[in-house]
């Protein structure tokens, strides 16, 4: 017991600290611990993505476009070795890629960039995008137009650059997340009920609950549900919510089993109970019927 609450006090201190980094806590113990933490990660990430781009086939680009992506190469691997990575400290709410920081520093990706040359594609993209993940970018024709110059496929420079929170657009949403539980928990738990002790008033709670949790894998506003819903959580919830209607049906239709009185007597078992006298006590006679 004393092992388990240590663990656990430990876990919530340790999500304590990372949430108070994410909000621009202004402990400098945890914000140079959360930078030397990126520091690793982010040359480990280098570190793949240098053999990833060094492991592709090459020959269906020009001589330029290859010359240009071997420099692109070693210009990554400096900036691994440099160590010195942007910080989101505009957007401290949450965790994103950031194109330029407060202080100038550049992600990987802007600094090939700026280096080639192109400085302008890196100012207007801070203007306007800063925050941007490279695939959002792709509809910007003079960002795609300099990596077809250098050699790069737009999902390479989005290897490039570092993953962090999970997208917005990947997130689902959280009041969707709760009434598919509360749902999805109150159909298994009538449609269980009707299964194992049927009975007609219960039997239409779960055709209703049934029905309400289809209506939450429709997308029924109504319900609680937000435009970022998950597949695998709607086609989940239309199984439990059918299986409650068809438990539901079932136990308000069944037809309840005939008792045979007869056999049921025949299947009574009776024996007597003798309580020998003892001392002053009175003699007892009994018996015991087990059905």
């Amino acid at each position: 017991m004393h092992r388990t609450i240590l663990v656990l006090v430990g876990a919530a201190g340790a999500l304590v600290a990372s949430r108070a980094t994410e909000k621009g806590t202004s402990n400098p113990v945890s914000q140079s611990a959360h930078v030397a933490l990126e520091q690793v990660r982010l040359r480990a990430h280098f570190d793949s993505v240098l053999l990833e781009l060094g492991a592709r086939e090459v020959g269906d680009l020009t001589a330029n476009q290859q010359a240009a992506r071997s420099e692109l190469t070693k210009w990554l691997a400096e900036y691994r070795d440099a160590g010195r990575f942007p910080l989101n400290d505009r957007y401290t709410d949450s965790l994103t890629p950031i194109f330029r920081d407060a202080r100038g520093v550049t992600c990987a990706m802007a600094y090939l960039i700026e280096r080639s040359g192109r400085w302008d594609i890196v100012d207007r993209v801070e203007r306007s995008k800063n925050l941007a993940y490279i695939g959002e970018l792709a509809s910007d024709h003079e960002l795609v137009a300099w990596l077809d110059s250098v050699g790069l496929s737009v999902e390479e420079a989005s290897r490039v650059q570092p993953t962090y929170a999970p997208r917005p657009d990947e997130i689902v949403d959280k009041a969707y997340a709760k009434w598919a539980i509360f749902w999805n928990s109150a159909s298994i738990a009538t449609a269980t009920w009707n299964l194992a002790r049927p009975d007609d008033l219960v039997g239409f709670l779960g055709v209703f609950v049934g029905a309400l949790t289809l209506l939450q894998s429709a997308g029924s506003d109504q319900l609680g549900n937000a435009p970022r819903r998950d597949k695998t959580i709607d086609a989940f919830t239309r199984v439990t919510g059918g299986s409650a209607i068809v438990a539901g049906l079932w136990a308000i239709n069944r037809k309840p089993p005939k008792i045979d009185k007869n056999s049921r007597l025949a299947r009574v078992e009776m024996s007597p109970i003798l309580g020998v006298p003892f001392g002053s006590q009175p003699f007892s006679v009994g018996l015991a019927a087990r059905f």
